[in-house]
């Protein structure tokens, strides 16, 4: 954990907001999927 010490907060910074991108596009993909399958269950 210490080689995070060296990294450079703008790469920290892009880290984060990619992560979250990656979250939100994985949760809407979730989301939309399960709506889907409720909508042919029913």
């Amino acid at each position: 954990r210490i080689w995070m010490n060296f990294t450079p907060e703008a790469f920290q910074l892009q880290a984060e907001r990619f992560g979250r991108k990656i979250h939100k596009n994985q949760m809407a993909h979730a989301i939309e999927y399960g709506y889907k399958q409720w909508k042919d269950g029913i």
